[in-house]
């Protein structure tokens, strides 16, 4: 790769993301050079797509519907599903989640004391997102549970953690109820 270092958000859909505005503001402040994107990726081998990605890339952030296929593209992950993309110097490629780290941290500084407070989570949703929050939130609070459109998703997401509970949709007035602290991490933004 020549010329300047090429950053992207990947996802379908992608055209309304404001990471490029936000990282371009921040590549320009610091005077670097490299340049940051939105690029919209439809393949029906994500997999395939993301690995291949390296001969153009330097590093990308994910967005839905690829986080899990970002996770099974890498060399090196850190779970079933990433955020951050990084090909290293040798071509291969790592993947994060940063989602659940970046979430207690802002949480923290929104209201200290939500530690103290909370014994159950209710995480609405069960994508990438939903699960990088459920395992951030898991050893923090007494269960998480996940309510998703699709019972069989909530079932899988609760089952990557060890205090992990499903619900139906259904039951999301109850789940409402029953729960200290409600995160939304669905697609509806």
């Amino acid at each position: 790769m020549s010329g300047p270092a090429r950053y992207a958000v990947i996802g379908d859909p992608v055209s309304h993301s404001l990471s490029p505005t936000m990282h371009n503001g921040w590549i320009a402040d610091h005077e670097l050079n490299a340049t940051y994107e939105a690029l919209l990726l439809r393949s029906d081998d994500p997999v395939a797509a993301i690995r291949a990605l390296g001969s153009q890339l330097a590093g990308a952030n994910v967005t839905l519907p690829h986080k899990e296929a970002a996770a099974r593209a890498a060399g090196w992950t850190e779970g079933d599903a990433a955020n951050t993309l990084r090909w290293e110097q040798d071509g291969a490629l790592s993947a994060f989640n940063t989602d659940g780290a970046g979430f207690i941290a802002a949480l923290d500084e929104a209201q200290p004391t939500w530690r103290r407070t909370t014994r159950r989570a209710l995480v609405v949703g069960a994508g990438g997102a939903a699960i990088g929050l459920g395992r951030a939130l898991s050893p923090l609070v007494g269960a998480v549970q996940f309510i998703n459109r699709t019972l069989v998703k909530a079932r899988l997401a609760a089952g990557l953690i060890p205090n992990g509970e499903a619900a139906a949709w259904e039951s999301l007035d109850e789940g409402f109820a029953s729960n200290d602290l409600i995160v939304q991490a669905t697609t509806l933004g």
